[in-house]
């Protein structure tokens, strides 16, 4: 046994990507991080007259400094390595390179060993290389291992190849192979047993046909006649179910009403086993009451929606890929706030029946210059407040005759005062039966104030509620 405690860095290099560091680890842990590659070295070139030397790197690819307390040799005493002194340790995205000697003493040995690093790696505190070296033997060797078919839809079908080489100084013969699963199942080029020459190869197909979603690892083992070893190579893939996801979105994803419009996003939706998606079905499942908006037709994104009322739009998409299967919903939430500092909007339930928003000024009588309503105040059409200053002028933006509303009053900046909001059962259609009218009201951008009342009779005023400026402060009426 040698064992080499290890205190001065020999070799170092700062190039991570030599080395090939994992960039993708998790941030998130903070210490040290040992990778050791190759974690198997094997001897296939030794002679009696010539030993073999090869290299294995330590790298630390973790965010603390790497600690190397010994490192021992175990095994055959045909194998020797340099002593590393570490004494500062290994710093993060930096490597130091190892030799390996073999110097086989007997034909036709195998003979077996491996290197022991222990380090201050919280999870690997016992880092390993396996070490295998043969004089005069039968030497195959098996790649790429693993063989990785990456992720592909159940029901699919992958195909790779191994490549199966004679690596030692005198031919290998191979008798016969077993795959220790099911998902995998292979195909020789050539009829076995076969023997190779040293320096030449066979193919092994290899094909993964996943019937279950899930990660499958399985092994390739290959027996060889003389000595009656084993090698073996790993198979790694993943099988894909079918599963639609719904990905939506609203841009943007606060608006004032009636004053543009938004795109609902549903075009990144896709199926997780790369399946097409074919349909793209968009409810708007929920709107401030009164509003008659609706999402406009079309595909994956729909264009050109705009709220007619203050309040939030939750819009519902659920998508089907060419198998049929519908996806679990996406919900994108659209809020629609008033940019005025006054804003006042009303509604009703039964059609048919024509109901007028007035809002009056501070001092204000119906029907008069004082009284914003649909005869006189689309357009900023009333100068109220200072003379010439638009921000103070109400303007009536929506009247709505034969329907349920909505309809929405709104000044950018108020005068000081107390306003008045009424609502009138115009005679333009004769309803004859009560209808439920609902005013709600938005100061600085928020809902402060709502009500439901019942109206009866035509050309009838009622009276909802005051509202001071600039406190905000609503009295109903």
């Amino acid at each position: 046994m040698k064992h080499f405690l290890v205190p001065t860095l020999l070799v170092l290099s700062t190039g991570c990507s030599d080395y090939g560091i994992n960039e993708s680890k998790d941030e998130t842990f903070y210490g040290p991080t040992i990778q050791v590659e190759p974690s198997e070295l094997t001897f296939a070139q030794a002679t009696l007259e010539e030993p073999e030397t090869l290299l294995f790197t330590i790298s630390n690819v973790g965010n603390a400094l790497l600690e190397i307390d010994s490192m021992e040799l175990l095994g055959s005493s045909t194998y020797s390595f340099t002593a590393v002194e570490f004494p500062d340790g290994l710093p993060p995205e930096e490597s130091v390179d190892i030799a390996v000697t073999y110097t086989p003493e007997d034909a036709g040995v195998l003979e077996n060993g491996s290197v022991y690093i222990w380090n201050n790696d919280p999870l690997n505190a016992t880092a390993e290389v396996k070490l295998l070296g043969q004089l005069d033997m039968p030497f195959l060797s098996i790649t790429p291992n693993p063989l990785d078919f990456g992720a592909i839809s159940i029901e699919d079908t992958a195909t790779g190849t191994f490549t199966l080489a004679s690596a030692g100084q005198v031919p290998v013969t191979l008798n016969s192979y077993e795959i220790s699963g099911t998902m995998y199942s292979a195909v020789e080029s050539d009829v076995w047993p076969i023997t190779l020459d040293p320096g030449s190869e066979t193919l092994l197909d290899v094909t993964f046909e996943p019937t279950v979603g899930g990660v499958y690892a399985e092994t390739l083992t290959v027996t060889v006649e003389e000595p009656g070893y084993e090698t073996t190579a790993q198979l790694l893939g993943e099988g894909l179910e079918a599963e639609p996801i719904a990905v939506c979105s609203v841009d943007p994803t606060e608006i004032a009403p009636n004053s543009g419009t938004v795109t609902w996003l549903g075009s990144s939706s896709y199926d997780a086993a790369g399946y097409s998606i074919i349909d793209y079905k968009w409810n708007l499942m929920t709107r401030p009451g009164g509003s008659t908006a609706s999402l406009p037709s079309g595909g994956a994104d729909r264009s050109g929606f705009q709220p007619d009322l203050a309040g939030e739009y939750i819009a519902r998409l659920v998508v089907t890929n060419e198998l049929g299967m519908d996806s679990e919903p996406c919900f994108a939430t659209l809020t629609a706030t008033p940019e005025e500092d006054l804003w006042v909007q009303m509604y009703w339930a039964q059609p048919g029946d024509d109901m007028d928003l007035h809002l009056l000024r501070p001092g204000g009588t119906l029907q008069s210059d004082d009284d914003c309503y649909y005869a006189n105040c689309t357009n900023n059409q009333r100068d109220w407040g200072i003379p010439g200053d638009t921000s103070d002028n109400p303007s009536l933006d929506l009247d709505d005759i034969s329907g349920t509303g909505p309809e929405n009053i709104n000044i950018q900046s108020p005068e000081t005062g107390t306003f008045t909001i009424v609502v009138h059962d115009h005679t333009s259609n004769n309803y004859p039966g009560d209808n439920d009218v609902t005013v709600v009201i938005f100061a600085g951008g928020y809902q402060v104030w709502t009500d439901t009342r019942t109206i009866t009779g035509e050309d009838t005023y009622t009276e909802f509620a005051e509202i001071e400026w600039p406190s905000g402060v609503v009295t109903p009426l």
